[in-house]
């Protein structure tokens, strides 16, 4: 009886392991690209797309998700893809701006890079 305690206390530990890679995971990737197509980042990380979509539930649950989704287009954005709409042209020469990274939109016409401040 008591192996059997340890079995499935040791399967309960390596689920929340998985889901927890699972949710770092995609907080990384949001945070390097800015915004990302769900099923890529599934592919990415041998999931379904229904483990993922509940990694974003836990994820915004527990109040580490700054962002969106947009399950019809299956993407995933970051707050700052968000500020990015709100200033999508680049005040050096008017072109559109790309999201680059955590906090970085940049311009690729003219190289111009805005740095969004902390919100």
């Amino acid at each position: 009886a008591l192996g059997v305690a340890a079995w499935r206390m040791g399967s309960v530990f390596a689920r929340q392991a998985a889901e927890i890679a699972l949710e770092r995971g995609l907080l990384e990737r949001l945070s390097a690209r800015g915004e990302v197509f769900l099923p890529q980042v599934a592919a990415e990380m041998h999931t379904s797309l229904d483990s993922l979509r509940e990694a974003v539930y836990r994820v915004a649950g527990k109040n580490l998700l700054a962002g969106y989704v947009n399950w019809q287009e299956q993407k995933l954005y970051s707050r700052e893809a968000e500020a990015l709409n709100r200033a999508s042209s680049c005040p050096n020469c008017g072109g559109k701006l790309e999201l680059a990274g955590k906090g970085v939109i940049r311009c690729p016409y003219c190289g111009s890079e805005v740095f969004l401040p902390p919100t």
